[in-house]
């Protein structure tokens, strides 16, 4: 029996950039050599770095982001994967950290059920906490389905000492997993 795995992780190549989420795509490619069929979903920020926006908007570089990740497309095939690249934006995170996780599911959502309802899979991994696994709580409204989120780097190294409301996102995952 062919397991069906379902990746939706923080970082995976993309024209723009080739080497970004090397670490998923190894991940991948190991379950894919055990036999296991993967997909991935994969966000694609709509949201400049804080850099470009403070202390004084530097515009050109605005728009020369959003055009680059406006290039990106909604579906692509990387080393025999389908990856689905999941168009979003956030608000300030110092500001709205705890937020985000309803954007993603605002901007994302109804596209993440859609390849889940198609693709039928056995299981969904996510990579980071926040919000990507957070977001498990919308999909267990829908869907049966188990899901393990890795906690890895900034989950645990950075965003605990960066953002407030980090155990009330580690609740809230807890609750609904």
């Amino acid at each position: 029996m062919i397991i069906k795995v379902l990746f939706l992780v923080s970082n995976f190549p993309n024209l723009n950039e080739k080497a970004s989420g090397l670490f998923n795509l190894a991940r991948a490619l190991s379950l894919k050599k055990l036999g296991c069929e993967v997909k991935v979903l994969t966000p694609v920020g709509f949201t400049p770095s804080e850099k470009f926006v403070f202390p004084i908007p530097k515009i050109k570089k605005i728009i020369k982001y959003i055009r680059r990740q406006n290039f990106i497309p909604k579906f692509d095939r990387i080393e025999h994967f389908d990856v689905y690249y999941l168009k979003w934006g956030w608000l300030p995170r110092k500001y709205f950290w705890y937020s985000e996780v309803n954007l993603f599911h605002f901007f994302a959502g109804k596209r993440i059920y859609k390849v889940i309802k198609n693709y039928a899979p056995d299981v969904i991994i996510t990579s980071w906490l926040h919000p990507y696994g957070t977001f498990a709580k919308y999909i267990k409204r829908k869907f049966d389905i188990p899901i393990i989120s890795i906690l890895e780097g900034s989950d645990i190294l950075l965003y605990p000492y960066k953002f407030r409301g980090i155990n009330k996102i580690s609740a809230d995952y807890l609750n609904h997993v």
